[in-house]
């Protein structure tokens, strides 16, 4: 707990004084830029036991073996902002994830775009400026595949709705299915030449937001926002098995292909606190969301976020950042599509990673 009080009073922008401020990783500003100048973001993502520093996946992670663990992370960003006017920018950022999620590999493509539109400024009012943001953010992933018996049987359990499950191989290579019910029968699959699975497929969200953002220009060096907004997001997922289980489970009266598609919606808020000091930058952005999800999925409907990072000053026009998120409630809300009724009980952990990124300043 000291560990993150540290970071969160430690956390990026250069600032300048008057109307407009230079943006650098952090966005979360109702100050814009110079009409016509811009930043362009190369950023890498890691996670793993060296760069764990709150040993989040040791503590909250390290004893889960179930089909929702997440694990290792890396990944990169690619983003820009455009000063479309004094009071106008444009944002688009893509981010790809390789997250280690169960017993494979979620590929998760992330796309984050808004225009922002500065509606008041003075430097006599007590909030000096304020914006709204309007936005589209979408992610998409590959189709994971369940195939290990410690992940897929109980997902299996839960998918089929019986009390266990219990995969065997005999000698000849073979597999049987055996499927207990609560009042002690049983159903089995047996001589099944494919190797069992569970799958998930056609993974995507799509939100659509709007944000409100005003900011306190405290010193020529240090800034205050704060914000509220409102996403709606749609979800399509489907999961299902492979198809020789799915002949014999439908023969069986088993449904073994279910669409997760459902929206739900999400209010959020916070603040981000920027200064400028010993010649670098340090910011620190705060989120609380909270989600209204269809009824059954409110397992987990909250997440808190915290992003801090650190920058400084390479050349005139290029600027280099360190630093964390961490998520109370891990990809809870941040990644839609792999929240429902099957993994929703394994959001209940802490989840975080460190970011590294260069900007060039048009």
């Amino acid at each position: 707990m000291k560990k993150l009080l540290l970071i969160m009073i430690s956390s990026v922008v250069i600032l300048y004084g008057g109307e407009h401020i230079r943006y650098v990783a952090s966005n979360l500003h109702a100050y814009t830029m110079k009409k016509g100048s811009s930043n362009l973001l190369i950023e890498y993502l890691k996670m793993n036991d060296m760069l764990d520093i709150f040993h989040l996946k040791q503590k909250e992670l390290g004893s889960k073996s179930n089909y929702g663990a997440i694990g290792d992370m890396k990944g990169y960003s690619i983003g820009g902002i455009y000063a479309l006017s004094d009071k106008s920018l444009l944002h688009l950022k893509y981010t790809k994830q390789d997250i280690g999620y169960g017993s494979g590999t979620l590929e998760n493509n992330h796309i984050n775009g808004y225009i922002r539109y500065q509606i008041t400024h003075s430097d006599y009012a007590m909030v000096n400026a304020t914006a709204l943001d309007i936005g589209i953010v979408a992610n998409n992933a590959h189709d994971l595949s369940y195939s290990d018996n410690r992940y897929l049987e109980p997902l299996a359990t839960k998918f089929l709705h019986v009390k266990s499950t219990k995969i065997t191989k005999n000698s000849e290579g073979k597999y049987r299915i055996d499927l207990i019910h609560s009042d002690g029968t049983d159903d089995y699959f047996f001589n099944l030449t494919q190797k069992p699975a569970i799958l998930l497929k056609d993974m995507e969200d799509i939100s659509y937001f709007i944000r409100a953002i005003g900011e306190k220009k405290i010193t020529n060096d240090l800034y205050i926002a704060l914000f509220l907004a409102y996403r709606k997001t749609s979800i399509k997922s489907t999961i299902t098995t492979n198809d020789e289980i799915y002949k014999i489970a439908k023969y069986l009266k088993y449904n073994a292909r279910k669409s997760l598609d459902r929206d739900e919606s999400r209010i959020s808020g916070g603040f981000n606190i920027s200064l400028d000091w010993l010649k670098m930058g340090w910011e620190l952005t705060y989120t609380y969301s909270r989600y209204d999800r269809d009824k059954g999925l409110g397992y987990i409907n909250t997440n808190h976020v915290i992003d801090a990072t650190l920058s400084r000053k390479i050349t005139k026009n290029i600027l280099a950042y360190s630093g964390v998120k961490l998520m109370y409630r891990q990809f809870n809300g941040e990644i839609p599509y792999l929240y429902n009724k099957y993994t929703q009980t394994t959001f209940d952990h802490k989840y975080g990673y460190v970011r590294f990124g260069l900007i060039y300043r048009f």
